[in-house]
């Protein structure tokens, strides 16, 4: 069982003023071919990817609407690190052929789990910007992330804040040597912890106070609500043999707080226990 909310959106007003005596200077239109193919970036193509390390290539689908000939069209490909990413300038297309693909090559790992924002572009001369293409676009932002985040078990989650519990899978990265709980309380919006060699438990970022604090869900009244939690072993922590994680959890937003609330998670039988567990009771 999942608590969702909806995010309540308020309309925003943006007011501008203008001098009548300013001069407006328009740049001139985007020219286009009556003839083009209208070449496009399907909407097949995903807008977020995350690649494991071992990942070298990921492939980009282009189509056209016109596929009486054979042609080859520019692209271009714009990114900050232009060092790590390699893509093709153009794509070919045989005659009566609809579809194609260009094959991105990774040539330098980026930093993992930092962002990488891609943007490709089709040429001009073969895409008419002023009509629209609902099966896709001549412009492609794609964000790449190195990421080596993989399924560890499916456990079952126990809350006290909503009352309820529910079957709940935590994925484990090597990397950081951290388990993550996608989508805990709303989608998009998941749980990092660390566990270290006694039980205790840490996050990634500190409020203020010295808890460790995540973005937990969306109030339907209050707007987001943010997770607190305390890393104080007296409160939280994983007991070694259970299998079973006890977290005190502070969620407030910004009319105030829901007080501390007691969240636990057992693991599944798919495994013993955390990372190394079971070699260390050896």
């Amino acid at each position: 069982m999942k608590k969702l909310y909806n995010l309540l959106l308020l309309p925003v007003v943006a007011l501008g003023i203008l001098s009548c005596q300013d001069e407006v200077t328009r740049s001139d239109s985007p020219a286009f071919k009556e003839d083009a193919m209208q070449v496009y970036f399907t909407a097949d193509n995903e807008s977020k990817l995350d690649l494991l390390p071992t990942d070298s290539v990921f492939t980009v689908e282009i189509a056209r609407e016109k596929t009486t000939e054979a042609a080859t069209v520019k692209i271009k490909m714009s990114t900050a690190n232009a060092e790590c990413f390699k893509a093709p300038s153009e794509v070919s297309f045989a005659a009566g052929q609809a579809k194609a693909t260009i094959s991105v090559q990774i040539v330098k790992a980026p930093k993992a789990f930092e962002s990488n924002f891609l943007e490709f572009s089709i040429e001009d001369a073969y895409t008419n910007p002023y009509v629209a293409n609902a099966a896709g676009t001549p412009v492609l932002t794609v964000k790449v992330t190195i990421t080596d985040w993989a399924l560890y078990s499916v456990g079952t989650f126990y809350s006290s804040m909503f009352g309820a519990s529910w079957e709940q899978p935590v994925m484990y990265s090597e990397i950081k040597n951290m388990y993550m709980f996608p989508d805990l309380y709303e989608e998009g919006m998941p749980l990092v912890i660390a566990i270290d060699k006694d039980g205790a438990i840490s996050g990634e970022t500190k409020d203020a106070d010295g808890y460790y604090i995540f973005d937990a869900f969306m109030h339907s009244t209050y707007g987001l609500a943010s997770g607190h939690l305390d890393g104080d072993p007296d409160y939280t922590g994983y007991v070694f043999g259970k299998k079973f994680i006890s977290m005190d959890i502070k969620f407030t937003v910004a009319a105030g707080s829901f007080g501390w609330k007691t969240e636990q998670f057992v693991f599944g039988d798919d495994v013993d226990g955390i990372v190394g567990e079971e070699a260390a009771a050896e």
